[in-house]
């Protein structure tokens, strides 16, 4: 089984954090060994010094205050050997009468007037890095001092760091056996995870990661994976709506094309057939690039694309614009145009998408509305909105799309044309109003204007 790097770096900061705990642990401990062992030997020293007191009370009508005196003393510290250890015993006048144990560490003893004061320690260094410890005791004028070598106290701490030396490998080969199982266990909801993720198709993402309640670190991240998952399908259901309603929309001009060519090819025809003919596949073919720049435009819009709005459009001057590009239309249609009022009128926006929807406005109002009355234009001000509004006659106009927008044989109008419409407004920070004026069907975009109110300069008149 492959190793894994996340699990060994787990595992190794596991093994490092233990491994600092325990050093920690056996720091604090020697500390402690080290301050509580020379606290019992400074006790210890007390105790021989106040032992040999006793015994000098005791004896003292029996025997002479000698080397002998401390034979008893001897006895009660052999806990300590094998430290060294000494006593000196001085007269009130100051001179040693009698003294036992390490000649050595006798001579090292200070004089009475150098000693430390009763239950106090004074220490001596010595040249092997060891120190020599002395407590003293009185009775009747008589100073007694017991003193030792720290050698147990430097024996103790050995023997602690020797432990601890053998202690540390066990602790660090534990910590990372320990942390490696550890690990195993805690990564394993992620494992789980992996196997969840691996079990969802790309061509089919209905399934989701398992949550549990209460969530936790990975419920949420669970629940974050499956946010994304419906948004990517999200936009995989509307990328096939999207390339099936361009099939549905591309499917019947171009068939028309292509019937239009295998007939004017089946045979020699006449100039004026090839003429109708072409008439014909022209049509198609113009039916064919709107329908197509349509779905580019329903592309942009499912896409969530907000088009910068750099262009300086003169509102007036487009509306002049698109009915003169849409008169052969109109009539085509059965239609003619007027402008109504048309007001001086800026703004700030994308000029190429509000000429579309001008001529979507139009193909509309020409498609639905009553042949004879005219389809009118008109762009106005009101307040600090301006509007742009096309007006004819005809049956209602639905105010919502359907939930899918499609563009059927007979026109737009409810479908693909609203919702391009919709957010083409939206874009500019307006929105589509569809208002109902005795039997007109008033269609157009509100927008806002940061130019400030003009005075009208109406115009009107047929251009067809």
């Amino acid at each position: 089984m492959t190793l894994s790097r996340l699990r060994l770096r787990l595992t190794a900061g596991f093994a490092v954090a233990l491994f600092v705990g325990v050093v920690a642990m056996e720091g604090v401990s020697y500390w402690y060994v080290t301050l509580d062992g020379g606290h019992e030997f400074n006790e210890r020293l007390k105790d021989a010094a106040a032992s040999a007191r006793t015994v000098i009370r005791r004896e003292s009508g029996h025997i002479l205050v000698d080397s002998s005196v401390f034979d008893g003393v001897r006895q009660a510290l052999r806990d300590w050997t094998p430290s060294r250890f000494a006593f000196v015993v001085y007269d009130p006048s100051g001179a040693r009468v009698a003294s036992g144990g390490d000649s050595a560490m006798i001579s090292r003893i200070p004089g009475i007037d150098q000693l430390p004061d009763v239950g106090d320690i004074d220490r001596i260094p010595l040249p092997n890095g060891l120190h020599l410890r002395y407590a003293t005791d009185t009775i009747v004028g008589i100073r007694v001092v017991a003193a030792a070598t720290t050698d147990v106290l430097r024996r103790r701490q050995r023997n602690f760091l020797l432990r601890v030396a053998r202690l540390l490998p066990v602790v660090l080969l534990l910590a990372l056996t320990i942390g490696y199982v550890l690990t195993r266990f805690a990564l394993a909801p992620i494992d789980a995870l992996g196997r969840a993720a691996d079990a969802i198709s790309p061509g089919e993402l209905a399934g989701r990661l398992p949550v549990r309640v209460p969530p936790d670190e990975l419920d949420r991240l669970a629940l974050r994976f499956n946010d994304l998952l419906d948004r990517i399908q999200a936009l995989q259901e509307q990328s096939r709506r999207f390339v099936r309603e361009v099939a549905h929309q591309i499917r019947t001009p171009l068939t028309l094309v292509l019937g239009e060519a295998d007939l004017g090819l089946e045979r020699e025809r006449t100039t004026d057939e090839y003429m109708r003919a072409l008439r014909r596949v022209h049509a198609a073919a113009g039916q064919m690039t709107h329908r197509v720049q349509d779905l580019m435009l329903l592309a942009r819009m499912e896409a969530g694309e907000r088009p910068p709005l750099r262009d300086v459009v003169e509102l007036d001057a487009l509306a002049l614009e698109a009915t003169d590009l849409f008169r052969a239309r109109a009539k085509a249609l059965g239609q003619h145009l007027e402008l109504d009022e048309i007001t001086d009128c800026e703004l700030t926006g994308d000029e190429a998408l509000l000429r579309e929807a001008l001529l979507e406005l139009l193909e509309n109002a020409c498609r639905h509305g009553e042949p004879g009355p005219p389809v009118a234009v008109r762009v106005r001000r009101e307040g600090s909105h301006v509007l742009l509004e096309v007006r004819s006659t005809g049956e209602p106009i639905p105010t919502e799309p359907p939930s899918t927008p499609r563009i059927d044989d007979a026109g737009r109008v409810g479908g693909l044309g609203l919702s391009i419409l919709r957010w083409i407004a939206s874009v500019h920070g307006g929105e589509l109003v569809i208002r109902r004026v005795g039997r007109e069907n008033v269609v157009g975009l509100r927008l806002p204007s940061a130019m400030p109110a003009a005075t009208p300069a109406a115009r009107a008149g047929s251009v067809s």
